[in-house]
């Protein structure tokens, strides 16, 4: 049969403050039997009769331990070097718990683990039950981790305003209840679901398990997610201080991550990024010579948003899911790949333009094998490029540029494949400002009368549709036999024929 034993040290007449010796008494006005709480036992402490100061000195399991039986207890618990405290049903935390040892509590049930208490110490803590963090809580001077470890579906209530270094390494679940402020924050095994609740932490792993929910995260430091286990999660993850990011799985993509997010503050890249939208602020996105690209995998409208800071990644790889549009500027100091995976015919459209600056290279291929080439419309923004190649490095991969009304600044155009016959550039009214060679072949061009092209060398225009084309100070490249359709002025005196 199960007791309740009450903590006594200030008058039991032992002199000091362990656990082990007979500090403990069987009644609560401490006039019974004297002794220590056995294994299916309860520990009690009452704040109105003695707040003294209570020291683990032993390996102890026991049922329940409770400190707020008869006024709210104010001591110091500690849980000796070496010594673990184990709790096989539920405990409710006063005063201030020093965690030299290691407490670990196994029960179960919504309120297995509440505390009132300032937690201080490193040793580990680890709970098996749910989580009710009440007033006056306090980890903010605990330097160890907290460790959920049950099997049962638990939840997390009042995490605010912080918890320690979490680990969620279990066989069940565990869904907050409210804004939550972790330190570190890993996930390994078993289901965690913010409840679409906003999470803080200072860093974020996973390596596998199931995140779930709909929260934005904010994240002060390194992001590391595995290609392991599932990712379900739909809220935002911002970095907000300097940090490294990893998040290496193309199929357990981020549903919306911003890097580079504070002024004066580096996203530094060391392995490859995937997301489904990407957004940068005022800081800056770097690879720091890891050599790793940013892939963005569209399922939805605006799926890249610029900032003020800049990306100096080397590559990003966006690849669209279906028609869809982007009204901010696709803005990075890069290789740009722009790989449309639409339907026949499908259009991707970039009102908001694309630089990624004059040294860096713009790729742009169908996703697909299609038998009709998907577009690419500029729709009124601007591309600011080096070379551009058209096509994928397959053949058949072709794609449809439509360059709109904008100003365009390219070294080069050509096409990527040899083999390709069936990419298409339409100038309708745009300019296009080249340094290098327009190498057409392959490439099947189109203006409207008030389409230009201005500065560079033209090649292998074999495959023109009027009405006209204005070529404004332009070399004559080889290969062109689309004369009668060209005007050209070398020196801005009126028109002339596009020929030798």
């Amino acid at each position: 049969m199960a007791d309740t034993w009450y903590w006594f040290a200030g008058s039991s007449g032992i002199g000091n403050v362990n656990w082990s010796v007979n500090n403990w008494n069987d009644a609560a006005n401490g006039l019974g039997n004297w002794g220590t709480p056995a294994p299916i036992d309860v520990a009690a402490f009452q704040g109105n009769r003695d707040n003294s100061d209570c020291l683990l000195d032993v390996n102890k399991t026991i049922d329940i331990l409770i400190q707020n039986v008869d006024g709210n207890w104010v001591g110091t618990f500690t849980i000796a070097n070496t010594k673990t405290l184990t709790i096989v049903g539920s405990c409710e935390c006063e005063g201030t718990w020093n965690h030299v040892g290691t407490f670990d509590l196994n029960g179960v049930g919504a309120m297995g683990f509440q505390t009132f208490a300032v937690h201080t110490g490193a040793g580990a803590i680890t709970i098996a039950s749910g989580i009710l963090l009440s007033a006056g809580h306090d980890f903010s001077g605990y330097g160890g981790n907290m460790t959920f470890d049950g099997g049962g579906a638990e939840v997390l209530e009042g995490g605010s305003p912080s918890l320690p270094a979490f680990i969620i390494d279990c066989a069940g679940s565990l869904t907050l209840d409210s804004t939550t402020i972790f330190k570190a924050f890993t996930l390994t095994a078993g289901t965690f679901d913010d409840g679409g609740y906003s999470v803080n932490c200072d860093s974020l792993t996973f390596t596998n398990g199931t995140w779930a929910g709909s929260g934005n995260w904010n994240v002060a430091g390194n992001i590391a997610v595995a290609d392991a286990g599932t990712v379900s999660h739909t809220g935002r993850v911002t970095q907000t201080d300097d940090g490294t990011v990893a998040w290496n799985s193309a199929t357990r993509l981020a549903a919306h991550l911003r890097l580079g997010w504070t002024a004066g503050k580096t996203s530094e890249i060391t392995d490859a990024v995937h997301c489904k939208k990407f957004s940068h602020g005022a800081g800056i996105v770097t690879d720091a010579g890891y050599d790793k690209f940013i892939k963005v995998t569209a399922a939805a409208n605006d799926f890249w948003i610029a900032g003020a800071g800049t990306v100096t990644a080397r590559s990003v790889i966006l690849m669209a899911m279906s028609s869809l549009s982007n009204a901010s500027k696709i803005k990075a100091t890069c290789s740009l790949y722009l790989s449309p995976r639409v339907a026949d015919g499908e259009t991707l459209t970039l009102t908001g333009g694309i630089d990624v600056g004059t040294s860096g290279l713009l790729c742009m291929a169908a996703g697909i094998n299609a038998a009709v080439t998907p577009i690419v419309d500029l729709a009124g923004g601007s591309i600011n490029c080096g070379a551009v190649l058209l096509g994928g490095g397959a053949a058949d991969y072709e794609i449809a540029l439509r360059l709109g009304s904008g100003i365009h600044t390219v070294a080069s155009l050509t096409r990527n494949n040899a083999t390709d016959t069936e990419n298409e550039v339409h100038l309708e009214s745009a300019t296009l400002l080249a340094t290098g060679t327009l190498d057409c072949a392959g490439i099947v061009v189109s203006s409207e009368d008030a389409g230009r092209i201005t500065g560079g060398t033209v090649s292998n225009l074999t495959n023109f549709t009027g009405p006209r084309l204005v070529a404004w100070g332009v070399k004559q490249g080889a290969g062109n036999t689309a004369y009668k359709q060209i005007e050209w002025s070398p020196r801005q005196l009126g028109m002339m024929p596009l020929a030798a």
